[in-house]
């Protein structure tokens, strides 16, 4: 996982000034994370079918799949900020937020599905 940001101040008549950080993204957790973990994904297929003529039969299916220690994009996200750290706050006092935590949650997928088939 990236976590990265740049402010840019435009004055006008003056040249723009880029600073490394922004709102969600400041040096308390701009950097690269990386994390890896051994898992098994178990997953459930069932499927019946019924001939109903020599040349129709219909079938149904459910599918069920589990992922564990999923990091999602959205749960990565601290939204606890110490204005201290802002790009262009005078001092960088209080705590180091917003702060980086892997945060990995478990998953899982359902599917239904519906089938016809003629034999011509």
């Amino acid at each position: 996982m990236t976590v990265f940001g740049a402010t840019r101040n435009d004055v006008p008549g003056l040249a723009s000034v880029t600073r490394p950080g922004g709102l969600l993204a400041q040096t308390s957790n701009i950097g690269t994370y990386r994390s890896s973990s051994f898992t098994l994904i178990p997953e459930l297929d069932l499927h019946l079918g019924c001939r109903l003529t020599d040349r129709i039969s219909v079938s149904a299916g459910y599918s069920f799949l589990l992922l564990t220690d999923v990091a999602r994009a959205g749960d990565q996200i601290d939204l606890v900020v110490n204005p201290n750290l802002l790009p262009g706050a005078p001092a960088g006092t209080g705590p180091a937020r917003p702060a980086f935590v892997m945060r990995q949650t478990n998953t899982w997928v359902q599917g239904i599905n519906l089938g016809l088939s003629v034999k011509w």
